[in-house]
């Protein structure tokens, strides 16, 4: 079972052993890292461009990176609190992805779900691609149970 929200992302594989799984979750992270830095959301489309106001703004504050770019890093500190911990509800064999700092979690659910005057920037989750993808790096033919 693989659910995509925030604040976590569940990998549960009950036949498979912890290993598998566990390379699975390093890799997720990496392309949810990856694809969010280069501006785009869960499906790889770009994210919706930031306000003129915010915009200003941001060229006022940022020195070595440009606003153009949509990435949800203005100071990557909600990026470097994606973590990962063995053990979801008791399940051997299952692993988490989710956001240790509760304001960047807060910060990173706003995003994700679009909440106030905040565009929708879909970013926490795989879409179906990368669940095939590492399905097949990492355990073959077996499917994950959705």
């Amino acid at each position: 079972m693989i659910e995509a929200k925030i604040p976590t992302i569940q990998f549960v594989m009950p036949s498979a052993s912890p290993d598998p799984i566990k390379q699975i979750v390093i890799n997720a992270q990496g392309i949810i890292r990856d694809r969010t830095k280069s501006g785009k959301d869960v499906n790889y489309n770009d994210f919706e461009k930031y306000s003129e106001k915010y915009r200003e703004k941001k060229m006022k504050s940022r020195t070595s990176r440009g606003v153009q770019n949509v990435d949800l890093r203005d100071t990557a500190t909600m990026m470097r609190s994606l973590d990962k911990k063995e053990g979801i509800r008791g399940i051997y064999g299952g692993y988490e992805i989710y956001i240790i700092d509760d304001n960047r979690k807060m910060i990173g659910w706003i995003h994700n779900e679009g909440v106030g005057k905040m565009p929708k920037r879909e970013w926490m989750g795989l879409n179906d691609a990368d669940v095939t993808m590492l399905e097949q790096k990492y355990i073959g033919k077996r499917e994950f149970i959705k």
